[in-house]
């Protein structure tokens, strides 16, 4: 299927207007003029609607956080002007991504500290507990102490496996899609096609 111009051929008229053609259409003449009745031909013309994406407007402040208004001009991104906030203006999908990872880079390595922190704290605790079970397993049984020392390999192992994840932040109207959002869900529960 194909919207194209045509105009009209009678001087008296030159009507311009848009014609859908589908494929099974090929070959056939084009339908007369609507306003006079008299044959027409086809035209390029040049593109009528040039489409622009208002920028995505991110302040950063002096501390370094950053925030984030839900329009380009509302009363939220006059104060943040007022307050000498850094306006950042997001203009093409590749300013948007490049934003993305400088920010999910900077949450991973706070990320990153506070599990190190825990970890910290967690050895310390572990090891006055530790210590504490490894006096208490010298009177206790056979399986008694097998399922102690299980029990503290597992403690360790669990630990260990602790990392930091992805924090995936995103800016949404660039990122989100049919793939992956939540499944919209009607008041009935079945799922609605959006």
């Amino acid at each position: 299927m194909a919207l194209i111009d045509v105009q009209c051929d009678n001087p008296d008229c030159e009507a311009i207007t848009e014609l859908v053609r589908f494929v099974a259409d090929y070959g056939t003449p084009y339908p007369p003029c609507p306003e006079c009745g008299s044959p027409v031909q086809k035209i390029s013309l040049p593109p009528r609607v040039s489409w622009r994406a208002d920028p995505v407007v991110v302040y950063r402040a002096p501390d370094g956080t950053h925030r984030y208004p839900g329009t380009t001009d509302s009363q939220s991104t006059a104060h943040y002007d007022k307050l000498g906030y850094t306006r950042i203006e997001l203009r093409s999908a590749a300013d948007v991504r490049r934003f993305e990872k400088t920010i999910n880079q900077h949450e991973q390595a706070e990320n990153q500290i506070r599990v190190e922190d825990r970890h910290r704290q967690r050895e310390s605790m572990e090891g006055r507990n530790r210590s504490d079970l490894f006096h208490a397993m010298k009177s206790m049984s056979a399986a008694g102490r097998t399922i102690a020392q299980a029990a503290i390999n597992r403690n360790i192992a669990r630990h260990q496996q602790e990392r930091t994840s992805d924090p995936g932040f995103r800016i949404e109207c660039y990122s989100d899609d049919r793939s992956s959002r939540e499944t919209s869900r009607g008041s009935d529960g079945r799922r609605r096609r959006d």
